[in-house]
């Protein structure tokens, strides 16, 4: 034990360094998952490499994805998070679409930031106590950091480089700005910088413009003047960040919260419709999400990627659990002033929680979900300090009578460090994820709807088998729990109608569709695909089940949605002359010729039909067009 003390004194940064990297590298084989889509896969700036930089200045982080500014700004205030797009866009252009490329950067940054947390927490520390316990104190204050479980969102999903980046630059600035002993232009630019990049990183980062100053008040013990004046560099940072920001944005913050449950959980089914919260349903599900995040800080099991409505219940004030809530945040309020000048260091970690967790609350605005985990990865900076600090304050660590304690420490290590490396195999990719954590979040109609996507999109790859009808059928169950819990989700309804279609259920399909287009009559993937359920669905019940009645009544549907599909025309053309009429076949076998003329058997079809309705002339006038444009026509026309 004395040897391994011995060297972790010796290298503790890279120690911490390699924890970060080894915890983290079995996501180095991970595929691309959930947001990365946003930012890198369908992101067109991202896929256009550098020559995307341009674009990703000049519009919200979101608009590469939707290229559509009303849906950019689908959550109160926009998001403008250049620099992690700009490094993604670079990352394209010299690896192209590779992510193992962007696994090994975010875990390399988690990495550095886990060393250079303990280098930030020794200026903490050693106004605290005398220099071993010091050392100590930031060494478990950041290891706790570096293992911590819930990082893992941030960490093994690629998009979360801006939880990452919004950190690291951050606290290096913090740092660089700690270390210089004299503040020189050089210093105070690179400061600037380095917070400038958290900034544009994630929005986030603007926690330290009152999180530095305040350690200068609380820790050094200097007035407010002078500790406003040495943290200037991040003051005139975010000031460039917001008029920045404000120059491609606006200001607002969205205006009016949206009424569609999966941008705005603090919405209620009622009478039919969706009804906003009351005062004492809001304000007891708001206290029950901090206590939720106290939770996971303290004890983080088990893990899920989502919390979306109704994962967490509505809760009135009625009910108990946000009075239990209440008392414990009172309690912590309480400790933070009270030991404001006793206990500097637990006031500061409780007061960095909650300001850089206070954005996330939704007591401002509606942030889109209730909460989610990658929004503790700042706040538990508070909570790593705190952590260090406690251990050293109240125990005799590291002296021999400390002998009971290393083993504690030693399996709190352990079971951290199991957890993170587990449940990093949970994000290895969108299939892997909805699948397992549908087990915790059970109640999430988002999620829900996830598992139907992914288990319907793998089914459609498969041949006809019982594990695809199986998966497909799964597929059906997992979006009717979504609707119930949603009954406008017409996503819901959309994947639903799409699994129904793979089972040839084109009946159930078709309506399906139908109810996700009564609740948006202009959707266009329901606009698409009800048109070809419609269409396959006459070829269906035509050619396989022998009801040319309900062929042709599919058809017919299918022509009001697809009137320039030449498949659709040409089973029409059939539909309606093994129905005997002639004329009807003509009609859609011209239509069908026009739609692809150099087709050869369009023509063909064309010249059987004339000949059908009595028409020899231009029957063998179209015949021989198709021999022309094809001389093995007839012998493929047989085989049909």
């Amino acid at each position: 034990m004395n040897s391994l003390i011995g060297f972790v004194k010796k290298y503790p940064a890279p120690i911490l360094f390699c924890i970060g990297l080894l915890l983290y590298s079995n996501t180095l084989t991970h595929d691309f998952v959930m947001d990365d889509a946003i930012v890198i896969t369908e992101n067109v700036y991202t896929q256009q490499g550098v020559s995307g930089i341009p674009g990703i200045l000049k519009h919200d982080t979101f608009f590469g994805f939707f290229q559509d500014e009303s849906k950019a700004d689908l959550v109160a205030g926009g998001r403008y998070r250049p620099f992690t797009l700009i490094m993604f866009a670079i990352e394209y252009e010299i690896f192209g679409e590779n992510p193992f490329i962007g696994h090994l950067i975010n875990v390399l940054l988690y990495a550095l930031t886990c060393g250079l947390m303990f280098l930030l927490f020794q200026f903490f520390f050693q106004r605290i106590f005398k220099s071993e316990k010091a050392f100590w104190a930031a060494f478990f204050g950041a290891l706790i950091f570096a293992i911590h479980p819930v990082h893992t969102e941030a960490v093994a999903n690629i998009k979360g480089r801006d939880e990452i980046m919004a950190l690291l630059g951050s606290i290096a600035a913090f740092y660089f700005l700690l270390k210089s002993k004299k503040q020189n232009l050089g210093n105070w630019l690179l400061v600037f910088a380095l917070f400038s990049i958290a900034l544009f990183s994630k929005e986030n980062a603007i926690v330290f413009i009152a999180a530095v100053p305040l350690y200068f008040f609380m820790i050094e013990k200097k007035g407010v003047v002078n500790a406003l004046r040495i943290s200037s560099p991040f003051l005139v940072a975010a000031l460039f960040f917001l008029i920045v920001r404000q120059s491609v944005l606006g200001m607002g913050l969205g205006g009016d919260p949206p009424m569609e449950l999966m941008n705005n959980p603090f919405l209620k089914w009622d009478g039919g419709r969706y009804i906003p919260f009351d005062f004492s349903e809001k304000a007891a599900t708001i206290l029950v999400i901090l206590l939720y995040y106290l939770r996971l800080t303290v004890f983080p099991y088990p893990l899920t990627h989502d919390y979306y409505p109704r994962q967490l219940e509505v809760y009135s004030l009625s009910d108990i659990l946000p009075w239990i809530s209440f008392l414990v945040i009172i309690f912590l309020v309480y400790k933070g002033l009270k030991d404001f000048r006793s206990k500097p260091v637990l006031s500061y970690g409780l007061i960095f929680f909650a300001m850089a967790l206070f954005p996330y609350t939704n007591i401002l605005f509606p942030i889109g979900t209730n909460l989610s985990e990658r929004f503790l990865y700042t706040p538990t900076l508070g909570f790593s300090l705190i952590f260090g600090w406690a251990l050293m304050k109240y125990t005799s660590f590291p002296t021999k009578s400390a002998v009971f304690l290393k083993p504690g420490i030693l399996a709190l290590v352990l079971i951290f460090s199991g957890l993170t490396f587990y449940r990093n195999f949970a994000w290895k990719d969108n299939y892997t994820l909805f699948m397992t954590d549908i087990n915790t979040s059970d109640r999430s109609a988002k999620l829900h709807n996830a598992v139907a996507g992914e288990l319907s999109v793998r089914a459609s790859g498969m041949e006809i088998s019982n594990d695809r009808t199986e998966k497909l059928e799964r597929s059906i169950f997992h979006s009717g729990k979504a609707i119930e819990i949603h009954p406008r989700y017409k996503n819901a309804w959309l994947l639903r109608g799409n699994a129904f279609y793979f089972l040839q259920r084109f009946e159930e399909a078709v309506n399906a569709y139908q109810n996700a287009l009564r609740l948006d009559a202009v959707y266009p993937d329901a606009l698409r695909n009800i048109g070809i359920a419609y269409r396959d669905g006459g070829r269906y019940f035509g050619e396989q089940k022998g009801n040319i009645v309900k062929a042709l009544e599919f058809l017919n549907e299918a022509e009001k949605y697809l009137p320039d599909d030449y498949e659709t025309m040409r089973l029409l053309g059939v539909a309606n002359g093994v129905s005997g009429n002639n004329e009807k076949a003509v009609y859609y076998f011209t239509k069908a010729a026009e739609l692809e003329p150099d087709e050869p058997m369009a023509w063909f079809n064309l010249g059987i039909a004339y000949f059908n309705s009595g028409d020899n002339e231009r029957g063998e006038k179209y015949r021989s067009k198709a021999i022309e444009m094809d001389p093995n026509i007839m012998e493929k026309a047989g085989n049909q």
